[in-house]
């Protein structure tokens, strides 16, 4: 078995067990067990480095230049973005764990590249970032596939572009519109929702006239 004896592999581990980015199951676990090790017999087996080095590259902040770049570009909103939605679904538990716990925390370079740059995660982004197709007023109406999930009818109001994303798919901006028929607001999605046409105003004027009472 190749043996490490860096006499730097103790500080190393120290800085991760104080490192408060770092999870506490790695600490007690991992870290915890090779400092033992390493105090009792000195060395390190070769495998231990190379786990050691890795945790070592994800969690040291040394690198300044990765905060200053995640808490100025677009890193920082498509993380909260992501992690608003997963903490709906039970994925990235880990990652999710540590948002809770400290609301400013930044994810290392791989949690970043994990949780936002699937081909989900691209999805959700886009949805919240990209421009919408409906703007505040635009009278609208929803597709026939979807008006027995809202159970409304007639044409709706746009009210509101959200910043919410239900799914990761195409076409999930989501709006909040009003209902005149029925008085109801309701939040939909981009791939939802059309612009109205003439024959639904048309409509509605031939429905409105035959309810006048003679």
């Amino acid at each position: 078995m190749d043996k490490v004896t860096n006499p730097e592999i103790a500080l190393k581990i120290k800085n991760l067990i104080d490192n408060p980015q770092v999870d506490e199951r790695t600490k007690q676990g991992f870290l915890t067990s090779i400092l033992e090790q390493f105090n009792k017999k000195g060395f390190l087996s070769n495998n231990q480095n190379i786990a050691l080095e890795r945790i070592v590259s994800n969690y040291s902040f040394d690198n300044i230049e990765w905060k200053r770049n995640f808490l100025e570009s677009d890193k920082k909103n498509n993380f909260k973005i992501v992690v608003d939605y997963y903490r709906k679904t039970g994925y990235y538990p880990n990652i999710i764990a540590k948002v809770t716990k400290d609301g400013g925390y930044i994810p290392t370079p791989n949690e970043y590249t994990a949780i936002c740059e699937n081909k989900y995660a691209i999805l959700l982004i886009k949805g919240v970032t990209s421009p919408a197709k409906y703007n505040l007023g635009d009278m609208i109406r929803l597709r026939p596939q979807y008006l027995n999930r809202f159970a409304v009818s007639g044409i709706g109001t746009v009210i509101e572009v959200t910043n919410k994303v239900f799914s990761a798919c195409n076409g999930n901006k989501v709006y909040r519109i009003y209902f005149v028929d029925g008085a109801k607001t309701i939040e939909c999605e981009e791939r939802m929702i059309a612009l109205a046409r003439q024959k639904d105003y048309d409509s509605i004027a031939e429905r409105n006239a035959n309810e006048i009472a003679f």
